[in-house]
């Protein structure tokens, strides 16, 4: 059995100020700029740079990845899926099963919410999953077409901007 692991992410925080632009074209705010870079950070901190990204097509999830990524010293494939765009938790993880292919670590940056639902059900945890927020988790699943709402996860990694201040 193979471990594969699933770093789930909110987008950052996004800019509510502009009520003319449709939800999906809501850009990120000044606090998101400003924390999606630090959470790039951490995830190289964590040692958890992914071997993939599979993210929403939403302005404001893009511009995350697109800071978040940002800091990491390589690039790193991203697959955009506007599958994902409020997205339940059952088709978060079709998407991830599609996409992520030979991938042993794949992030998947996504919406409230289904990623709150998502990581939830994988941490045990009914909690908030504010934005920015990062859950990482590993499965011992030999392909991602395996992984189910009924797999067993084991947390590697958690946080959220405040908490890396």
């Amino acid at each position: 059995m193979s471990r594969l692991e699933l770093i789930m992410m909110r987008h950052a925080k996004s800019d509510w100020g502009e009520v003319s632009l449709a939800d999906h074209d809501r850009t990120l705010n000044n606090r998101g700029r400003r924390d999606a870079p630090r959470i790039g950070r951490w995830i190289l901190e964590q040692d958890l740079l992914p071997d993939l990204v599979v993210c929403s097509t939403a302005v404001r999830a893009q511009q995350t990845i697109e800071a978040v990524a940002g800091e990491w010293p390589v690039e790193v494939p991203i697959h955009d899926s506007r599958t994902l765009y409020h997205a339940a938790p059952e088709t978060i993880i079709k998407v991830v099963a599609s996409d992520a292919m030979e991938a042993k670590r794949v992030m998947v940056v996504g919406h409230n919410p289904g990623m709150e639902m998502l990581a939830g059900h994988f941490s045990g945890a009914c909690g908030h999953f504010p934005t920015a927020a990062i859950l990482a988790l590993a499965f011992e699943i030999p392909e991602w077409s395996k992984l189910r709402l009924s797999s067993q996860a084991i947390t590697l990694a958690a946080t959220r901007p405040k908490a890396i201040d």
